[in-house]
């Protein structure tokens, strides 16, 4: 799994919350204000990407590949100071 930061900004709601579009293998996502990695001692990892307030369903992209913990790091360091949100959860 390939993920190339594009850019980053403001979304064009009223919250104006910080954002940043993202090129995920051949898929360009704009707009995403939160990326969330979910661990399990059970099943691999996932990571998804909130477009937006994340309203609907078409605003959340899923993917579960083995090398998610390195993307995950790599985009917390690079997005977090521009105001990114990232979070982390651990299942059973």
């Amino acid at each position: 799994m390939s993920v190339d930061i594009i850019s980053t900004g403001k979304d064009t709601t009223l919250m104006k919350r910080p954002c940043v579009t993202l090129k995920v293998d051949d898929k360009l996502i704009k707009d995403v204000t939160e990326i969330k990695l979910k661990e399990s001692t059970v099943a691999p990892p996932s990571l998804m990407f909130q477009v937006g307030g994340g309203i609907s369903s078409d605003q959340f992209h899923f993917y579960d590949k083995a090398d998610l913990r390195e993307i995950y790091s790599f985009l917390k360091k690079e997005l977090a100071p521009v105001g990114i949100k990232f979070r982390s959860e651990l299942t059973d």
